[in-house]
């Protein structure tokens, strides 16, 4: 029983993280199938994060509060109309 009063959270998320795919490769057998959906699986997500990040960079260009943002011109046109 002393060997698991000194392990933390951290320690057994980091042993989860290691055996999960072992033990995934251990009951599922490697196919082409497989690994096409995973390849497919790491590319929509890169996509997905790739999208947050240019819509966090897209947001702070429109509403710049540095100078003349985009928002500011935008509605100084709207003004002129």
């Amino acid at each position: 029983m002393n060997v698991f009063n000194n392990i933390n959270i951290i320690t057994m998320i980091m042993i989860g993280i290691f055996l999960m795919p072992l033990l995934t490769g251990a009951l599922y057998p490697v196919s082409t199938n497989r690994i096409h959906h995973s390849l497919l699986s790491i590319m929509n997500n890169l996509k997905f994060i790739l999208g947050i990040l240019l819509s966090i960079n897209l947001f702070r260009v429109i509403f710049s509060q540095k100078g003349e943002g985009q928002f500011q011109v935008l509605c100084k046109l709207k003004n002129l109309i």
